[in-house]
């Protein structure tokens, strides 16, 4: 449930309702903002006062006799004050989980995940947010809402047997790079509950001496030469096709930039001879941002004074009055239609398979390592973090070279 602004606190004595001593039990009252609407939720510090009491709480100086209850509940209020410090959007769930253990005492997953997505969400993060979701949706179907407690090695391979081989409810086995996406989401939640002393260290089940996570590989498609040609000499037949191929072969003239790179794109970002831009992906999750500059070919300078003239983002796809999620959705159709009409085009031209946006990034990828370009050179204009990524990358794009390999055995 996700929060705004932050928690305020204060002790209350709960006159609401009588003890049999004649006391009233003395509380903590956190004041949540939620939706917009003010929830108070109340906290017992498990002491309990008369009404003489609490003012002699309230006095300067204590009475000796409460002097060591007032040091407990001082305890008990600073790390209530500690938690909303860290985090002042904490919803109410997971406030209670740190406070009182409410977690420990055997609430799921749930509340940390849900944590995160909304944090997610209020970044703009809407693609990460919707896949940590189908993370949870996944897990939660393999054993319900479970403590982190459970998570050892045995669970976890027992979840990737369970994902890989086909499930009852469809009969279709999920692939191992989903389950390594997955559980990689399941581990970043793991190192959050640690931070926030929700899970012991020591139960940490994965790493070096503990489960390793699957990586997967996806056989990402590269235009052959000819094809790429022959895309980059069609006429489309209307313009729903031409438009399509332009932003195909943008993408490729430009170092391979993603579509929502794209859509990003500002007036800006383009100057006279070079585009610069950050990629959304790396520009939240890195101290220090490398922009990609991109050279402007002449073919790119066409299709900008074509389809680029929009305020404030070039193609206008997106403006600054979409929410996150609009900006997501809107990002994501335009992708669809692309996608459509360069299909369209593609099986008109003969070229086999389907054709996507995120092939022109493996096509513009394939043709420089080809030209026997050096590999950090690769990594710095398709702006992956790591040479390790590219190298990955590039493992999987060079069918062609498979395949004369083949021939000669």
């Amino acid at each position: 449930m996700q929060q705004y602004g932050s928690p305020t606190i204060a002790l209350y004595l709960d006159r609401r309702h009588k003890l049999k001593n004649g006391k009233y039990m003395l509380k903590l009252r956190v004041g949540f903002n939620v939706h917009s609407k003010q929830v108070q939720k109340y906290y017992s510090t498990g002491y309990s006062l008369s009404e003489k009491e609490w003012d002699g709480y309230n006095a300067t100086p204590v009475p000796f006799a409460l002097r060591k209850m007032r040091s407990e509940i001082i305890k008990f209020e600073a790390k209530a004050n500690s938690i909303i410090e860290e985090d002042p959007r904490i919803s109410v769930e997971m406030f209670e989980a740190r406070l009182i253990g409410k977690y420990a005492a055997g609430s799921g997953i749930s509340i940390l995940f849900k944590e995160v997505i909304s944090q997610f969400e209020h970044e703009g993060r809407i693609s990460t947010a919707s896949a940590y979701r189908c993370a949870l949706k996944s897990l939660m179907e393999y054993r319900g809402d479970f403590p982190l407690e459970v998570v050892d090695y045995e669970f976890l391979d027992g979840y990737e047997k369970w994902m890989t081989t086909a499930q009852d409810k469809d009969n279709r086995a999920e692939s191992i790079m989903t389950v390594g996406f997955y559980l990689r989401a399941l581990r970043a939640i793991y190192n959050i509950a640690m931070e926030k002393r929700i899970v012991s260290r020591d139960l940490y089940p994965f790493g070096r001496n503990g489960y390793t996570i699957p990586k997967g590989s996806n056989f990402k498609k590269a235009l052959k030469a000819v094809d790429k040609v022959k895309v980059q000499k069609v006429k489309g037949v209307d313009d729903y096709e031409k438009r399509a191929i332009a932003f195909w072969m943008f993408s490729y003239y430009c170092n391979g930039m993603n579509f929502t790179d794209m859509a990003y794109l500002r007036p800006s970002d383009i100057h006279e001879e070079v585009i610069t831009f950050v990629r959304r992906k790396t520009m939240r999750t890195v101290r220090e941002v490398k922009p990609i500059v991109v050279p402007i070919r002449n073919e790119v300078h066409k299709i900008l004074a074509q389809y680029g003239k929009h305020e404030p983002y070039c193609f206008g796809i997106i403006n600054d009055d979409h929410t996150p999620k609009e900006k997501y959705n809107k990002i994501r159709d335009w992708i669809k239609r692309t996608n459509k009409y360069v299909n369209r085009v593609t099986k008109r031209l003969g070229i086999l398979g389907k054709v996507n946006t995120y092939n022109a990034r493996h096509t513009f990828a394939t043709m420089l390592l080809k030209g026997k370009t050096d590999v950090k050179a690769i990594q710095q204009s398709l702006g992956h973090r790591s040479i390790s990524t590219t190298e990955a990358y590039l493992a999987d794009l060079d069918i062609e070279e498979a395949k004369k390999i083949s021939k000669l055995l």
